[in-house]
């Protein structure tokens, strides 16, 4: 057992899940150096990416993803799964 993670963008109100990118979704099983997932977040965040200086939180499930995730949120999916 554990909590289970999702990287949410709060401004652009997009989130990026760890599944997407062969990880697991709890925080010690994606949140390492050279991870495909965090080289997305990091690309993103960037001056060139989509998520430059805005906001962005890791939100855990203690309660429920669905409930963790507010309604209007696209899910940004890694360029192999288009």
């Amino acid at each position: 057992m554990g909590q289970y993670y999702k990287g949410v963008n709060l401004d652009k109100r997009e989130f990026i899940q760890p599944h997407d990118y062969d990880n697991g979704a709890k925080l010690m099983e994606h949140s390492y150096i050279e991870n495909p997932l965090l080289d997305t977040v990091e690309h993103l965040f960037s001056p060139k990416g989509n998520w430059y200086k805005t906001r962005f939180v890791w939100t855990g499930d203690v309660i429920s993803m669905e409930k963790s995730i507010p309604e209007g949120f696209k899910e940004i999916v890694p360029d192999f799964l288009e």
